[in-house]
């Protein structure tokens, strides 16, 4: 069989479970090692000149990984970028990419280091197609410096028609994804798909994420983070429906008095409360699968 010259998704996919479906697997410390390897050399990425007035003036930014992707003509890609946070000033930025894992640029983007522990799930679950470098949302809280940010990490990605990737729960780092610093919750969103995680202003413990289950908080006892709380309610037309997307709405910026939760289900509506409690569908987003009219500048999604 010839080797292929580009991008091959059905290959890596037919790879990916069977190196992980039997006796002959990968051994149990080959990702530790090839992890600790890619970590130990960041990647140094020259920008492009930016475009003349006029032009469409978008730069690339990386992390460049794929020989022959899957665009036109078969460039050099990074894949599917679903979920990026950016600090105050714009140079500390985190990206969580669709099987790439997470990501960190302590300058803007010029170069880029990769922050992923091996991880793995509770055994039998969710199967051997779980992957932690799965990453479908991604929320950070931005301290005064790297070492204060906290990360959390929505694993698993979602894409119709069941082609998205399983995750195996939520990461979390309290030092900026730095080694041996993430650890486990919300394992029982293992299998699941993320689409966006949203961190509260006033209380950087309360995490909200938007699943392919439904909507899940994290508990404030961190005795019980294992398993993260579903949002129920009688407003939504199905508890366990696909929720496509979640922001929270703060006027006042963190004082708490105007403070709106938003989520979006999937072919179904939006809904809005005060507090995670009650709920209440919004009329004028009807039929809608997307956030789409909400002032970026009047928002806080992480």
């Amino acid at each position: 069989m010839a080797r292929a010259t580009h991008d091959d998704p059905g290959g890596r996919s037919a790879w990916f479970h069977r190196s992980r479906g039997g006796r002959r697997g990968l051994p149990a410390d080959a990702f530790l090692q090839a992890a600790t390897a890619r970590r130990a050399a960041p990647s140094s990425l020259a920008r492009a000149a930016p475009g003349v007035p006029g032009t469409a003036n978008w730069v690339p930014l990386g992390p460049f990984a794929i020989s022959g992707g899957q665009a036109s003509g078969h460039p050099v890609v990074s894949g599917r970028v679903e979920a990026i946070a950016a600090g105050p000033g714009g140079n500390r930025v985190y990206i969580g990419a669709a099987d790439g894992g997470v990501w960190f640029s302590p300058d803007g983007g010029g170069t880029w280091e990769v922050l992923d522990d091996f991880a793995t799930t509770t055994p039998g679950r969710p199967g051997p197609a779980a992957n932690s470098l799965a990453v479908g949302a991604l929320a950070v809280s931005f301290g005064a410096d790297r070492a204060a940010d906290q990360v959390f990490v929505g694993t698993g990605e979602y894409q119709p028609g069941d082609k998205g990737l399983f995750g195996i729960g939520v990461r979390v780092s309290t030092s900026g994804g730095q080694p041996g610093s993430w650890t486990l919750e919300a394992t029982n969103l293992a299998g699941l798909g993320c689409t966006k995680m949203a961190i509260d202003p006033d209380n950087r413990a309360l995490v909200v994420v938007a699943t392919t289950q439904g909507l899940f908080k994290r508990p404030a006892d961190p005795a019980t983070r294992a398993t993260w709380t579903r949002i129920n309610s009688p407003a939504f037309t199905n508890n366990a429906g696909v929720v496509s997307d979640l922001l929270i709405a703060d006027p006042d910026l963190g004082a708490g008095t105007d403070k709106t939760y938003y989520a979006a289900f999937l072919n179904d509506g939006v809904y809005s409360s005060p507090d995670l409690v009650t709920w209440t569908r919004v009329p004028a987003a009807d039929d809608s699968d997307q956030l789409r009219s909400m002032d970026s500048r009047r928002s806080i999604s992480t």
